[in-house]
């Protein structure tokens, strides 16, 4: 049994907030330069939070939930070590579809299922 020190801890946490905003981030197809000045945060603090070396702090979030039409619910949901290797994707396909109408994402939804039950 491997025991994970509070560090440990904390470093995937601050990467899995990152690789999401990352995700997020290029799927509108920003630049860390646009995207900062959005959020009215230097380029090297958007980078920090992209690689996980920070946390952004709760303005933060709240700033980048807005530029990035995402709830910020979703950049506090983690997933396990088992799926991490998918949560990439994951957040790629989720940054997507909140740039779709609701239309759009039941028709997703469909396609989805059928997907799902193959």
């Amino acid at each position: 049994m491997i025991l994970l020190n509070d560090n440990s801890i904390n470093m995937s946490i601050k990467k899995e907030i990152g690789d999401k905003v990352k995700a997020w981030r290029q799927a509108l197809k920003l630049t860390q330069e646009e995207f900062a000045f959005r959020i009215d945060k230097s380029v090297d603090t958007v980078s920090a939070i992209e690689r996980g070396k920070n946390f952004p702090s709760y303005e933060t979030v709240e700033a980048m939930s807005k530029v990035l039409n995402m709830p910020i619910s979703e950049f506090y949901r983690f997933t396990d070590k088992a799926t991490n290797v998918k949560s990439h994707e994951i957040n790629e396909i989720v940054a997507m579809l909140y740039t779709l109408d609701e239309r759009d994402i039941k028709i997703i939804k469909g396609q989805v299922e059928v997907f799902v039950k193959r």
